[in-house]
């Protein structure tokens, strides 16, 4: 990204960390990310809020759209 473009709001850079600002909404129709919501990348998950099942399913999806692995 050059200096002259803007990153999303929800993309925030600290030397070689990327952090993203997520809204997960558990319990969706299907795995998705898309959107915004607020100053957050709107992310949707089947998994339910239920002992951890949302978070590692966060973590999974993430990993695989942006080809990291687990522990990355």
């Amino acid at each position: 990204m050059t200096s002259s473009e803007t990153r999303p709001p929800y993309l925030r850079a600290d030397g070689d960390d990327l952090y993203v600002r997520v809204h997960v909404q558990p319990g969706a129709k299907i795995d998705a990310i898309g959107g915004c919501h607020g100053d957050a990348l709107k992310i949707r998950l089947r998994a339910r809020p239920v002992d951890g099942a949302a978070n590692t399913a966060l973590s999974a999806l993430l990993c695989a759209t942006l080809r990291l692995k687990r522990q990355q």
